[in-house]
């Protein structure tokens, strides 16, 4: 229980805060947040580039890569290229993946 901290409903809120705290303090020291973040397929965003997220943004308005690749004014190689890039890093495996991904962030995807 030393590294995962219980937080009990009767708590008061400076000892939820320290707990908090002191567990994000251990994870920091042992680089826990890293090891987490890698495992994360969804942290993977965080990695993208913004290219990748343009394309990915395309795709979540339903444009083909064929038209994604006209609005950027790309080859629609490079276009490709972005598209399975993304997928690696938000490791999906392939397009019925991807398609649940943008579907499940499709807000996100809008606003960008």
């Amino acid at each position: 229980m030393k590294y995962f901290p219980i937080i009990y409903r009767d708590d008061s809120l400076g000892t939820v805060q320290e707990k908090v705290l002191r567990q994000l303090n251990l994870w920091q020291r042992v680089g826990y947040d890293s090891l987490a973040a890698s495992a994360c397929s969804a942290c993977g965003r965080a990695k993208l580039t913004e290219n990748e997220i343009k394309v990915l943004s395309l795709l979540a308005k339903e444009l083909s890569l064929t038209e994604a690749a006209w609005v950027l004014g790309k080859n629609i190689k490079t276009v490709f290229t972005q598209k399975k890039s993304a997928m690696n890093k938000l490791r999906l495996k392939n397009s019925y993946e991807l398609n649940l991904f943008i579907i499940n962030h499709q807000q996100a995807l809008s606003v960008l």
